[in-house]
This record gives structure tokens, C-alpha cells and sequence, in this order.
């Protein structure tokens, strides 16, 4: 449940949720500090990201710009359903290969999150701290979206469920009744048993039922249906009329009523407003710039332990020749923070809302007076949740409302593996490369209930898909450390100030970003009991 801020997605992503990528901790500190000492330490940090690691079309990875997922060459590529609209065309006609196309779709989108970290942590033993962050977040999600319409290569156009919808409702009606009379008339064929009449009459049965039901996807799949000019319009007519020839050949009254189609073209303005129209049926916000507010974050408390010191040095030295420190730690990541508004699109959360449970450990290696080494490594388990999502696929971000159910989320458990090397230049200033690599196994959804399955069927199993993340992250980084002071029992107040600068390095996954952060750390210290000269134990006796 670290930070995600996506997506998806989504995420999944940019799904807007996010989807996906997880926020670093800060630069690696001393996580101890000396008995009846507390730390209180605010690191403010500002990451944008106007990329992605997505998936190719081979299946690999490759870095793609966020607005890939509103970047359609026919405009109907973020739009969920148009598989189903696909589908229910082929077999209403027996043609397959029908292409939606409405127009050119073009999209550009950036995101950032500024966060504002407030901790504090107390030294209640020399071998024991325990802490609290309290993170604040405000993100921002800049869309610019164009459409360009089509008015002679589109075959598809605002649906007539929402321009004609009495007709539209007329012809499923006479479908209706065109059913019920085939049924009556298959009872009566079969009523003396098996015979040609009968498998005749079932047949009939079949392709009347089979018309209305997939006839009724197609309206209903999407806000479009294909264009009263279309060929796919043309063989959909022939379609019926063969129906109509079977019914009145069986001695059936004909449907009778004709198919309705799309006759107005989709431009930039019917675009936007589809996106709010409730008659459309996706009923989200429009895509236009989101700009959150500052809104709490997922709180952590930590414990951490010493569990190995000691130092070689040589008679006389001021400065140990070699010195190295071991601890370890808990960590409880509480649910605080929210996640994305999933009625808006491609919004980014405050958290993951839900809690982790992280255990780690620390180690420092320092080499004379200049050299050092730092290193940690977490794993967390992260608690599964209930939440509302719109279920689609990842880059379907459009999926209509009646796609938004109650899903158990089940976030996958996560590694981060952290290297430092530092470099002192003076006593008090030193400059650190690190090294991450963090990995998320996949996440799983579950629907809650079966509501609304009979109406508008989903697999939570979609929202599965890009949620493993691997990310590896640099990051260059100068630290002014006074704590000297607290080490070595001397007055006056120790101070630490650090500036980093991260990037992503690599990643893989789908929804994850491409990221960059600027993160400043300020860390003061202050005495709560004890007296000014008391000083901290000794160190264990040099080995060498």
C-alpha cells in the first residue's frame, strides 16, 4: 500500500488509479536515535511523471506516453464495450473484421504529486525508537484531449438509444413479441414429439431470441451504433429482412418494425459532453485538468531495534578505522489515505487506504573517515480492502457507470531492496548515490456481490491485469549532518539537512511511471530527559 501515484492505473492505473508505481522513502537514516531524544523531521517532495513503463504490442516493455490510452487513430480506443459492439455485430450479420471508427483521438496528459511528510521519533532506549510519519498529499493530472470527427470515413455515431430512444424501444418490443410467438409456435410443432416441423420450428426459435439478445448488447454496449450509411448498417437491414422472410414463411407475423441507426456525427463537443451525458451511460467527470486538494495520506508507526554495533580502531584515532551498525524494524502502514474518485477519470489518491505490515532491516557500513555504505531491505504484506472500481480493462478508461461494483482487493505483497554508497567531503557534508529496486507481486479483485450481473455482466479478473510492479530507482543526493553533537554528548542543537534528486531507471509492469522527484529532508533533534552532558553508552571495546 505504499503511495501509488497513478493510474491506473487503476492504474489499475492510470486507470486512474493508478494503477500503480510505488513512492520511495526517503534518503536511508540512522532509524535509532539515543535514549530521551526525539526526532521530529518534515521532508516535502514534488514527483512528476508524464510517462510510463506500459506494454508493447509484442507483450514487452516500452516507455510510452500517459496519454497513450486516449491516442486512437478511430477514437474509440478508451471507450469499454467496444468488444461487446464488436461481437454482437458479427453475430447479428455472420461478418466479422468490422473496425469501430468515430474519428482521430489525440491526448496528452501529465500528472504530479507534491507530499509533505511530518514525522517525529523517539529514542526510548539506546536500542529502541519508535516513530510516526503523518504524510500529506495534493496531486495534480493535466489532460488535454482532441478529437477530430470524421464525417465520410466513420461508421459509427451517437447511439439512437439516446436520440430515438422510442424507437429504439419499439423495435426491441416487436423482437420481443416475434420471440414469444416463435415459442408458441415451437410448443406447438414439438407437442407430438420429435419430427422435421419441429427442429424447424426450434431453429426459428434460436434465430429470433439470438437476434433480439445480441441486437440489444449492440445498442446498449456503448454511447455509438453503426451509422445509417455504413455497410455494417446495410448488412444489419439485410439481416432482419432475412428474419422477417423466416417469421412470415412460419406462418408468423414479421417484426415490422425497422432498425434504427446512428445518424448524427460525433465531433469534439458531442465528445466531451458524452462523457457527462446521463443517457450516455458513462456518467464520469469530463477530461480536463484534476487538481486535488491537500488530503491525508497513509499514516505509518514504526518500531526499530538495534541488533548489532561495533567499531575497529586504532590507538589513538579520533575517527574509528571501520565501524558498522545492524537494526531492525516494524512497520504498520495504517489505511488513512483515499484512493482515486473512480468518477473521475485518471484521478490520483491521497493512498492506498488500506493497511500494510512491514518488517525490515538496516545496515551501515563506514570505512575511515571518508567511505561509507548503506543498505536496507523491506517486505510487506498488504491487507486486502473492500473499494468501488469501474471494472474494465486497463486502458478502457471510459467504462460506463454501471461497471462501478464493490470489489475485495487484494493488493500483492511487496520487496524494495535499498543501496547507498556516501562519500564525506567534510565531517558535516556528505554526498550519497543510492540504489533501489522495488517489486509488488499482482494484485487480485473479487466482486462482492452479483449485483447488477444480470444487467451489465463483468470479471472482476480484468482489474488483475498490469498490477505487478518492478521499478528500480538512482538517485544522487548531498546530506549536512550535525549529529556529532548528539553522538559524542556536546551542546547545542544537532541538525540534519538533505536534498535528493530521484529517477526512474527502469521498470516494467504497464501502469507504472516514469517518475522523477526533488525531496528535501529537514531533521532537528531535542533532548526530553536526561541531562545536557549526559552522553550515550560507550561503544563496544575495539576489536583491533
Amino acid at each position: 500500500m505504499i503511495l501509488a501515484v497513478v493510474a491506473a492505473l487503476p492504474i489499475g492505473g492510470f486507470s486512474a488509479r493508478p494503477a500503480a508505481a510505488q513512492e520511495a522513502a526517503h534518503a536511508m537514516l540512522d532509524p535509532l536515535v539515543p535514549k530521551g531524544w526525539v526526532q521530529l523531521e518534515v521532508t516535502p517532495t514534488f514527483s512528476s511523471w508524464a510517462q510510463r513503463y506500459g506494454v508493447s504490442a509484442s507483450g514487452g516493455t516500452e516507455v510510452q506516453p500517459l496519454g497513450a490510452d486516449l491516442t486512437d487513430p478511430n477514437g474509440t480506443g478508451p471507450f469499454a464495450g467496444m468488444a461487446s459492439l464488436q461481437s454482437s455485430l458479427a453475430a447479428l450479420t455472420g461478418q466479422s473484421g468490422f473496425t469501430p471508427r468515430l474519428g482521430a483521438l489525440s491526448g496528452a496528459v501529465s500528472k504530479n504529486a507534491t507530499r509533505v511528510e511530518a514525522g517525529a521519533r523517539l529514542g526510548l532506549f539506546d536500542w529502541l525508537t519508535l516513530g510516526v510519519m503523518v504524510p500529506y498529499v495534493k496531486t495534480r493530472t493535466a489532460i488535454d484531449v482532441a478529437f477530430r470527427a470524421d464525417s465520410a470515413g466513420a461508421n459509427l455515431g451517437v447511439s439512437p438509444t439516446m436520440t430515438n430512444a422510442a424507437a429504439v424501444s419499439g423495435l426491441l418490443g416487436a423482437l420481443g413479441n416475434a420471440a414469444s410467438a416463435a415459442q408458441a409456435n415451437a410448443d406447438a410443432a414439438c407437442a407430438g414429439g420429435a419430427s422435421a416441423a419441429c427442429s424447424a420450428a426450434q431453429d426459428l426459435l434460436q434465430r429470433v431470441s439470438s437476434f433480439s439478445t445480441n441486437l440489444r448488447q449492440a445498442y446498449y454496449a456503448t454511447p455509438f451504433f453503426p451509422r445509417d450509411s455504413s455497410a455494417m448498417a446495410t448488412a444489419l437491414s439485410a439481416s432482419l429482412a432475412s428474419l422477417d422472410g423466416d417469421l412470415t414463411a412460419a406462418g408468423l407475423s414479421p417484426v415490422g418494425q425497422p432498425l434504427v441507426f446512428a445518424t448524427d456525427v460525433v465531433d469534439q463537443a458531442t465528445f466531451q459532453s458524452l462523457l457527462t451525458e446521463p443517457a450516455a451511460g458513462i456518467q464520469g467527470s469530463s477530461l480536463q485538468t484534476v487538481t486535488g486538494i491537500w488530503t491525508l495520506g497513509d499514516v505509518e508507526l514504526t518500531a526499530d531495534v538495534r541488533l548489532l554495533q561495533g567499531e575497529v580502531r586504532d590507538s589513538g584515532s579520533s575517527t574509528p578505522r571501520l565501524a558498522w551498525s545492524l537494526t531492525g524494524g516494524a512497520l504498520v502502514r495504517l489505511g488513512t489515505g483515499q484512493r482515486g474518485n473512480p468518477d473521475i477519470f485518471l484521478d490520483v489518491g491521497s493512498g492506498d487506504g488500506q493497511t500494510d505490515l512491514e518488517g525490515h532491516v538496516a545496515a551501515s557500513l563506514r570505512l575511515g573517515s571518508h567511505l561509507g555504505l548503506q543498505g536496507g531491505f523491506r517486505y510487506g504484506k498488504q491487507r486486502p480492502t473492500v473499494l468501488l472500481r469501474r471494472v474494465a480493462p486497463p486502458g478502457e478508461i471510459l467504462a460506463p457507470a454501471v461497471s462501478l461494483r464493490s470489489v475485495k482487493w487484494s493488493p500483492g505483497d511487496y520487496t524494495d531492496l535499498e543501496l547507498s554508497p556516501r562519500f564525506n567531503l567534510t565531517p558535516a557534508l556528505g554526498l550519497a548515490f543510492d540504489y533501489r529496486r522495488f517489486h509488488k507481486a499482482a494484485d487480485h479483485y473479487a466482486l462482492t456481490s452479483d449485483a447488477l450481473q444480470d444487467v451489465y455482466p463483468v470479471d472482476a479478473a480484468v482489474l488483475d491485469q498490469q498490477t505487478e510492479v518492478s521499478l528500480t530507482e538512482a538517485a544522487v543526493g548531498l546530506r549536512y549532518n550535525t549529529t556529532a553533537l548528539l553522538r559524542e554528548g556536546r551542546p547545542g542543537m544537532p541538525l540534519e539537512l538533505g536534498l535528493r534528486v530521484i529517477w526512474a531507471a527502469g521498470g516494467a509492469g504497464g501502469q507504472v511511471p516514469k517518475a522523477t522527484r526533488g525531496e528535501l529532508t529537514v531533521t532537528l533533534f531535542h533532548r526530553l530527559w536526561g541531562h545536557e552532558g549526559q552522553r550515550p553508552p560507550a561503544p563496544p571495546k575495539p576489536t583491533g
